[in-house]
């Protein structure tokens, strides 16, 4: 992409740049027919696009480049993540100075490094405060609120008609749409007001948060995906995280871990059978570990963390992916319960006297559309 931009501006074809961008469309299609299914692919284009075709009409210059780029680039950032960040155009202005010096020095570092290593790693390490920077203006801008919308094809159409209502000129019709955008994007925030708990959409897994209020909440698993927890933490305005509930191994319930961690402060972590029997309290939350039972020879769902969370508005069991057997084994030390986190998204291993016992006013259970596991079993979901 870079070297179509050289070409077109170098060359007479900078008028008419866009047959310089089809051609290395093409090209690399061609050598690499996967390319056009990822989206680092698609975003390179659009904002080659962007800077050769709506740059040139932006004033002032020192703002046409992040700007061209992300009108460009913003139906599939929406579609892929649900969010956009107005700050991206002041973290790309500020990250800008420090990209083409990065740029070709890693470029030359990289043909010469075959021939003169030691001259290849002198040449990165001079460029390493610039990465440095690009970095912390990341971390930096990453701390705004972000506008929600939806993740796939929703958000793309809705964002793309943004831009070409932008880009036809329209400008009061593309104030007007923006502002219905925003609008419906409050009117159907995550979550509504204040709350108490929430249980994150993250596909076919777990992922709940208990609110401590202040930006801090209890986090119970933490799903398999680190952008859709990010994402869900980012919406709650989660940035601390006294209590991490890991209820087991399965990567369902713990694959999303460094997305949890992203930019946030973790205190303990509760994990394994080393959390048997553990009980913590943290403001006027009571938590109290009821399996584990420090044995050993368990399958991993039936290691899961089951804990009872009491606060003076809910009770709440939250039973990660444990089976009947030792389901069995927690009749009468639990008692009735506000909300029921269901074992094991609703399969059809549930213990039904258990549940007669819990008799929740609100039993949550959290699935992926469409998964291959049959969650939750029709069978549970009728009862």
């Amino acid at each position: 992409m870079a070297a179509v931009l050289l070409f077109a501006h170098g060359s007479r074809q900078g008028r008419d740049p866009l047959p310089a961008l089809g051609f290395a469309i093409a090209a690399v299609v061609i050598a690499d027919p996967f390319q056009s299914r990822d989206p680092g692919f698609a975003l390179s284009v659009l904002a080659t696009a962007g800077l050769l075709l709506i740059a040139p009409k932006i004033k002032p210059k020192f703002l046409a480049p992040p700007i061209a780029a992300m009108i460009l680039c913003a139906p599939v950032i929406v579609a892929i993540s649900g969010y956009i960040s107005p700050m991206s155009i002041v973290a790309n202005i500020l990250a800008a100075p420090a990209v083409a010096p990065i740029t070709i020095i890693g470029f030359i570092a990289a043909l010469i490094s075959p021939f003169t290593p030691w001259l290849a790693q002198l040449l990165i390490f001079s460029i390493k405060p610039l990465a440095t920077w690009i970095a912390g203006v990341a971390s930096w801008s990453s701390g705004f609120p972000v506008f929600t919308l939806k993740t796939g094809l929703y958000g793309f159409i809705i964002v793309a008609i943004l831009v070409a209502t932008i880009a036809l000129g329209r400008a009061k019709a593309a104030i007007t749409l923006l502002i219905i955008v925003i609008a419906l994007s409050w009117v159907q925030r995550f979550p509504a007001g204040d709350w108490q708990i929430a249980n994150c959409d993250i596909g076919q897994g777990d992922a709940m948060v208990i609110n401590l209020h202040q930006h801090r909440g209890i986090v119970i698993d933490v799903g398999p995906d680190p952008q859709l927890i990010d994402r869900c933490l980012r919406q709650l305005g989660i940035k601390e995280i006294p209590l991490l509930i890991l209820t087991h191994i399965h990567a369902d319930h713990v694959g999303g871990l460094s997305g949890a961690r992203k930019n946030r402060k973790i205190g303990t972590t509760w994990f394994g059978n080393i959390s048997a029997g553990a009980h913590a309290r943290i403001e006027n939350i009571d938590l109290d570990v009821k399996w584990p039972d420090g044995g050993t020879g368990y399958t991993p769902n039936n290691s899961s963390i089951a804990v009872v969370i009491t606060s003076p508005d809910f009770t709440l069991f939250a039973s990660g992916d444990i089976e009947p057997p030792v389901q069995a084994q927690l009749l009468s030390r639990i008692g009735h319960v506000d909300i029921y986190k269901v074992a094991h998204h609703g399969s059809r291993y549930q213990d039904l006297d258990l549940m007669r016992e819990l008799s929740p006013a609100v039993a949550v259970i959290s699935v992926g559309v469409g998964n291959t596991y049959g969650h939750p079993a029709p069978a549970q979901s009728q009862r």
